[in-house]
């Protein structure tokens, strides 16, 4: 065996000595009592890890002046260890000693690092296969664009779907906001129902009224301080008996006008509304974007055209007009906007 295989052999001896030593062995806990080494554990696991960095397998690259060096330090550290293994408490001085024994052996940490570091730093680069670092560089930036693509399709797919359910759910939405609306021709309804039920008892009230007071006339000029005396009295007293008459004929009249007008409103308001609640049923039977136009066209005539109230007669021109020009909306706006797009 050759010098320098031998300086080979210790220098990786000592060297794996020193990265296989246990820092807790210090302690000693159970032969020394107080006086453990506790505190000298913190700075031999810094000194240790320190051999560590330096791979056994990379001494053989290393010159017999490198060889040396290495042997030499983890023999030094080791021996320190030995010498903490081997302390005696009965040798007097104990706290002196101890702290000089913790002292030297933090203050080894310094001298060893700046031995030991040149060597580290060529183990490190000595042990990176730059190459495959490179090809495994490679292929990490190959893998993160084939998976950025595949997460770029992915979201344009989920992009694409979204859209599609963004379309469906506007169009519902629309839908179901007509229908909605129907909640307001359901209100009016609902008060000119009640509206027309006062008017209904109103006008049964002014009828017996009437009836009354026309049963009571038969009988008036048999009342004795009520009986015409001359024919100045007979006309003032038959005018008294018609003016009443008419007034509570025109009250009756009334009644009857408001309770009608009322009951109408109802049923024009109710009949908007049943529009309105059925327009989805339809548009979806429609099926096509034509169809669902003709469908919304006669709900916006059923909502829009003017109706007769009851209290003021409208002539049917308006109203069919309203209509007509309701349905003449989509048609008219196609060319305007064929137009546009020309210019």
């Amino acid at each position: 065996m050759t010098d320098q295989q031998t300086l080979l052999d210790d220098a990786t001896e000592s060297l794996t000595r020193v990265q296989s030593f246990d820092p807790e062995e210090l302690v000693q806990t159970s032969k020394l009592g107080a006086s453990s080494f506790k505190l000298a554990v913190e700075p031999a696991r810094k000194i240790i890890t320190l051999f560590k960095q330096l791979p056994a397998t990379t001494l053989e690259y290393f010159s017999d002046t490198e060889l040396t060096a290495v042997k030499n330090q983890a023999n030094s550290v080791h021996q320190l260890f030995e010498q903490i293994l081997a302390f005696d408490v009965n040798d007097g001085d104990v706290i002196n000693r101890q702290n000089a024994l913790v002292q030297k052996l933090s203050a080894a940490y310094q001298g060893n690092f700046t031995q030991l570091y040149p060597l580290i730093s060529y183990s490190m680069a000595k042990s990176v296969d730059f190459n495959q670092l490179e090809e495994q560089g490679r292929a990490s930036v190959q893998s993160i664009q084939d998976q950025t693509s595949k997460i770029m399709a992915e979201i344009e797919s989920q992009r694409e779907e979204a859209q599609v359910i963004l379309e469906d759910v506007r169009k519902t939405a629309a839908e179901q906001g007509v229908s909605q609306q129907a909640v307001y021709f359901k209100e009016e309804a609902d008060a000119h129902g009640s509206d027309a039920e006062k008017w209904r008892t109103y006008t049964v009230r002014m009828s017996v009224a009437v009836g009354i007071y026309g049963a009571s006339t038969l009988f008036l000029h048999r009342i004795p301080f009520l009986v015409p005396q001359n024919t100045y009295e007979t006309i003032q007293f038959t005018v008294g008996k018609v003016l009443i008459f008419f007034v509570l004929a025109y009250m009756l009249s009334l009644c009857a006008k408001n309770f009608l007008s009322n009951r109408h409103n109802e049923i024009v308001n109710r009949h908007r509304q049943n529009a309105l609640m059925t327009y989805k049923a339809l548009v979806d039977a429609g099926g096509s974007q034509e169809a669902r136009d003709i469908i919304l066209n006669h709900a916006a005539s059923s909502v829009y055209r003017l109706h007769e109230t009851g209290y003021a007669k409208s002539s049917e021109s308006n109203g069919s007009s309203s209509s007509s020009i309701v349905e003449m909306m989509p048609r008219t706006s196609m060319p305007i906007n064929a137009n546009t797009a020309g210019s």
